[in-house]
């Protein structure tokens, strides 16, 4: 993972300072790492009433990046210990989908509702901007929030992402 790429810092690599990324003064209190045998998942009530879950691993004070979950998969899918994120300097949050783990259906939800529940986890968290990482089906959620948020993301990463396969044109000249 290249950590300066989704920070945005403008000089292609990571030079280990740290940065404040835009966070809040309540964010950036002291450092700490969040363990396994903590809790590691928080359910928030957003504006239109539904529950939203989220599970957090790494530096609390660390580069935040939101991650996609896969399908099927949850908030509890990540890539890796907490103390791999904490000496990278990130902190990985990955929020439920609606319908997913602990999170609310979103009854006719659409690809595109889907932005606007991370900008608000991301707000009540005090994150002005973030990266954002996905794997396999989180990946057209990623890509979501990059054409409705694309003011609130320093990079977008995705691994593994389908395509819609029926979608007309798609196949043109292939055999």
């Amino acid at each position: 993972m290249n950590v300066s790429r989704l920070a945005g810092n403008g000089q292609g690599r990571w030079r280990g300072r740290r940065r404040d990324f835009g966070l809040s003064r309540r964010a950036r209190s002291p450092r700490r790492l969040m363990t396994m045998s903590e809790s590691r998942t928080t359910t928030i009530r957003l504006r239109d009433g539904r529950s939203l879950a989220y599970a957090e691993w790494g530096d609390t004070n660390g580069f935040p990046i939101v991650h996609c979950h896969g399908m099927p998969g949850s908030r509890l899918e990540h890539e890796a210990d907490d103390g791999v994120y904490a000496s990278l300097g990130v902190r990985v949050i990955t929020p439920d989908r609606p319908g997913y783990g602990l999170s609310d259906s979103l009854p006719g939800r659409r690809l595109v509702d889907w932005p606007a529940g991370v900008a608000e986890l991301a707000d009540l968290l005090e994150i002005p901007r973030f990266a954002i990482t996905a794997l396999s089906g989180g990946g057209v959620f990623a890509l979501a929030c990059a054409a409705q948020i694309p003011q609130r993301l320093t990079g977008v990463v995705t691994a593994g992402c389908p395509a819609p396969m029926y979608v007309g044109g798609l196949n043109e000249g292939s055999s």
